[in-house]
């Protein structure tokens, strides 16, 4: 029997090439965190892990260049 799929162990510099957004944004958001909660309706605690590096996520999304996108 062959193998279908090959299991690799990856480390944080496979996720800083790879999920280039999290490392474009200069206060580090994690996006991926807070909309996976928000789309599990976990609303509060997604509101709370954008301000954990930004206290200031409201005004920034307004004036940010979006250098993630």
């Amino acid at each position: 029997m062959r193998e279908l799929y090959q299991v690799v162990e990856v480390g944080p510099a496979w996720y800083q090439d790879n999920i280039p957004c999290q490392e474009a944004c200069p206060v580090k958001t994690n996006c991926r965190g807070y909309l996976n909660l928000a789309a599990a309706g976990e609303f509060e605690k997604g509101w709370e892990l954008a301000l954990d590096p930004n206290p200031m996520a409201s005004i920034c999304g307004s004036v940010c260049a979006a250098p993630c996108e």
